[in-house]
């Protein structure tokens, strides 16, 4: 008996990681990019970046670290008032894939439908690693697979993309970044700076190549986030986490 492609593709998800299934904000409810059903069919608009990925699987270096594998910006931007929560929903997290989550902006300097992800200079926002006894993605499973992610009260208002991340700490990192156009009403003025995409990470940070596994023992950090990645503190300082 003959199987379509997709019966294949799809039964591959079951060992999967996972990917942003849908976006909330202040009400409405945005559809994610669907790597199990999107690559086969035709997709909608959609605030959510694509990806040329078929797998749930990560980026560690190049390009792809910007907004996972070939990410290309959404046709459409969700509205959110500056200081307003955006809710990310994975599809799943598998609980032995453990790290921190992380939450970055950076400004399209005009439409983000048509953005060059390789302008995009980002500035994290808020971050989580370890806290208590426990990681950030043990939070997020408990939290249904979701995440709130609040966006600066002081940002300037304008089109920017959101990139949310998982970074899982095996030895050898694995980055899960997950790509939202986002447009910004009220705020104020603030316009930071920010980074490259693909300047993000050398690969070289301490904490990225650790192997949780293997113990924490040799580390002193109130926060994992204090440890992976130093040299980039969270702007504001108020929305640290």
């Amino acid at each position: 008996m003959a199987f379509p492609a997709t019966v294949f593709a799809l039964a591959s998800f079951a060992a999967g990681h996972g990917f942003v299934k849908n976006i909330f904000i202040n009400g409405q409810d945005y559809g994610g990019y669907l790597v199990d059903v999107y690559p086969w069919t035709d997709a909608p608009d959609l605030i959510a970046w694509s990806t040329t990925a078929t797998d749930t699987g990560y980026v560690d270096t190049g390009h792809d670290v910007i907004c996972h594998k070939g990410g290309a910006p959404g046709a459409l931007s969700g509205e959110v008032v500056a200081g307003g929560i955006v809710t990310i929903t994975w599809n799943q997290w598998l609980s032995d894939h453990k790290g921190p989550v992380i939450n970055y902006l950076a400004s399209c300097k005009g439409d983000c439908a048509s953005v060059d992800p390789n302008v995009l200079e980002f500035f994290k926002i808020s971050e989580m690693g370890y806290v208590d006894g426990g990681w950030a993605t043990d939070t997020l499973i408990a939290q249904g697979n979701s995440w709130d992610v609040e966006i600066p009260a002081d940002i300037k208002q304008g089109g920017y993309v959101l990139r949310h991340e998982i970074i899982a700490l095996h030895g050898a990192f694995q980055l899960y970044p997950q790509c939202v156009n986002l447009q910004v009403i009220g705020g104020g003025s603030a316009n930071p700076a920010g980074t490259l995409g693909v300047k993000l990470y050398t690969g070289d940070e301490p904490g990225l190549n650790t192997n949780i596994w293997n113990g924490l023992q040799d580390f002193e950090f109130d926060n994992a986030s204090d440890f992976y990645m130093v040299h980039w503190s969270c702007w504001p300082t108020t929305n640290f986490k």
